[in-house]
């Protein structure tokens, strides 16, 4: 993962609490499994020109997800369809709906 990643889910989980559709309890229990998965960090300064290189195609986040899949031969698993769209042929991706 993108080291800005722990930034996103905590932004995430902020929205969540402020519009009142999760209790702070359950706020908290989220950010405390989010400390302990076990996801590789990866430092995004080094990918900097990479993702200057793909500004065209990626938001500016989603660079990093996608430079970060392809780089470690991983899958990039996103519910953000434009993400899942703009991705395909630059790296692996598996694009899961939420209905």
């Amino acid at each position: 993962m993108p080291v800005h990643f722990d930034a996103e889910v905590f932004g995430a989980i902020r929205g969540l609490t402020q519009r009142r559709e999760i209790i702070i309890d359950d706020a908290l229990a989220a950010l405390f499994r989010l400390r302990t998965l076990r996801l590789q960090r990866v430092a995004i300064v080094p990918l900097v020109a990479e993702a200057f290189a793909v500004r065209d195609r990626f938001a500016a986040y989603d660079a990093f997800y996608a430079i970060v899949a392809r780089l470690s031969s991983a899958t990039l698993v996103t519910c953000d369809r434009g993400l899942a769209r703009a991705a395909d042929g630059y790296c692996q991706v598996d694009f899961v709906a939420l209905t």
